[in-house]
């Protein structure tokens, strides 16, 4: 397996740095218009600065660093709507596989350490890496990825939940 090499992520680190603010509770700006599918435990957003087209987040409502601290329905939940997304980005990006891991705490490579989330991220044999996208190609193909990925959220996994970032339980 090729290791994706993404320096444009470095832009997060010093944008993120200090800010004290949680983008999964709290989305304002291009974040809000990240959001893909909610349900009453979870939320999916896509990852503003993927490694690969596709990558997205999915972080349970809670507000918690560790998994272990979240409630049994949270748990199901939150792999439910994993499933769900990948039958969604299959529909969509049809990858040949995917890398999904946790991290959990600065150590293990956390960006956001105090919301734990899964990574989704799609892989293709042979794939070219997205750094020779300039910015605005790269937002502009992931805006198209977001409503693409939203519909087909829709259409394989139901309704989602209207989210309601005030609700910090």
């Amino acid at each position: 397996m090729k290791i994706v090499f993404a320096p444009w992520r470095y832009r997060y680190i010093l944008e993120s740095a200090g800010k004290g603010r949680c983008f999964i509770c709290d989305p304002v700006g291009e974040d809000r218009d990240m959001l893909i599918y909610s349900t009453d435990h979870s939320v999916v957003i896509a990852n503003r600065y993927p490694y690969t087209r596709g990558h997205v987040l999915i972080a349970p409502r809670a507000h918690v660093g560790n998994i272990e601290e979240l409630s049994v329905e949270e748990a199901v939940d939150l792999y439910r709507t994993l499933q769900c997304v990948l039958r969604a980005v299959d529909a969509v990006l049809r990858p040949h596989y995917y890398s999904i891991g946790v991290n959990m705490g600065r150590a293990a490579g956390a960006g956001l350490e105090d919301h734990v989330h899964i990574h989704v991220i799609p892989r293709w044999c042979n794939e070219l890496p997205l750094e020779g996208y300039d910015d605005g190609a790269l937002m502009e193909d992931m805006r198209r990825v977001v409503g693409a990925l939203r519909r087909s959220a829709g259409d394989l996994c139901g309704e989602p939940e209207t989210p309601n970032f005030t609700d910090k339980t």
